[in-house]
């Protein structure tokens, strides 16, 4: 694998230098004046080699630097580095189609660091993420139309059960003048003196 650009953002006295590319004769010159970050370049793209980063290489507002760099590979490279069957098929066919990845190195405050894939990793995760967001919205949907479903059962499950209530309050007060048709007959008598 070869170096073929870098970015460095937050190291040192560098803000951010946007994608720098080496040059493709393998002789690249770095010309400034004194303090002018010749040296924290070669720095920043040491401690992306090696992880390692002092309090010293951290900006005056410390924030964390982050350093990328973009490698070219050949693909056999890959081969060997990588087992391609267990890959995303996304990212299998980034590779097969691309000769060049970015890596983000990031920085925590407890200075320890990790590994990132790059920009071009990132766009097949904001798609994926993008449909998983889809599915999670239609689940949603799903289970707010399943909510309004029981809860229209639930309340016709009540209706009934008044329903039922009212009939039962009915049939027991039948069964009470079939059991006492003696006092059914003395009411109805009285109901008929009233009217």
């Amino acid at each position: 694998m070869k170096l073929v650009a870098f970015r460095i953002k937050n190291f040192r006295s560098i803000r951010d230098t946007d994608w720098q590319q080496l040059a493709h004769d393998n002789i690249t010159c770095l010309i400034g004046q004194n303090e002018s970050g010749k040296t924290s370049i070669l720095e920043a793209l040491k401690a992306f080699n090696d992880g390692f980063l002092i309090e010293d290489m951290l900006r005056s507002d410390l924030t964390l630097p982050v350093v990328s760099c973009r490698l070219e590979y050949e693909p056999d490279e890959l081969k060997g580095l990588l087992d391609m069957k267990r890959l995303h098929p996304e990212i299998g066919k980034l590779f097969s189609k691309s000769d060049t990845i970015s890596i983000k190195r990031k920085w925590d405050e407890d200075l320890s660091s990790t590994l990132e894939m790059g920009e071009e990793l990132d766009k097949i995760f904001a798609a994926e993420g993008d449909q998983r967001k889809q599915r999670e919205i239609k689940a949603a949907k799903m289970l707010e139309g399943i909510k309004k479903e029981y809860e229209k059962a639930s309340n016709s499950l009540n209706k009934v059960d008044e329903e039922l209530k009212g009939i039962d309050q009915k049939v027991e007060a039948r069964r009470q003048r079939i059991e006492n048709p003696q006092k059914g007959s003395d009411d109805q008598h009285f109901t008929q003196q009233l009217s």
